[in-house]
């Protein structure tokens, strides 16, 4: 054998050692390009859902906003309509009620806050008729 033949036999040749090792590099190189493809994919996909989360914030922010606003007006509406004079007006005209003048009102005077004694009114007139006259009724019918 010569130096610079090498042996045959279980080892190829330089070619095939140099063609395998080309083929193992692209084929690293594919895999590395595909997963950077694939990472590039991701990204995109993750800024795009982040835009529309942003998009649809500013959305609610916007009908929070308007709703803010209509919650004021009504407040003020509803502050309007409870004017004493429009409560006033509500009771005389559709309820049909009317101011208590002073004649009306009739002030009770407590000597102690933990009893209350309400004194019973005495008959009036028609009332002690009618008493008389039920207890007639009872005795002629009994």
């Amino acid at each position: 054998m010569k130096n610079n033949e090498e042996p045959r036999g279980h080892y190829a040749g330089k070619n095939e050692i140099k063609a395998a090792v080309s083929r193992i590099r692209a084929f690293k190189i594919t895999v590395c390009a595909i997963l950077i493809f694939g990472f590039l994919i991701l990204n995109l996909y993750g800024k795009s859902e982040t835009s529309n989360v942003y998009s649809e914030l500013g959305n609610v922010n916007t009908l929070l906003t308007r709703l803010d606003g209509e919650n004021t007006t009504m407040k003020a509406e509803l502050d309007s309509r409870m004017v004493l004079t429009n409560v006033e007006e509500y009771a005389e005209n559709v309820l049909c009620l009317r101011k208590l003048t002073p004649a009306q009102i009739e002030w009770i005077g407590v000597k102690d806050s933990a009893e209350i004694e309400i004194p019973e009114d005495e008959p009036g007139f028609f009332s002690t008729v009618k008493n008389a006259l039920d207890t007639f009724l009872e005795y002629i019918f009994s």
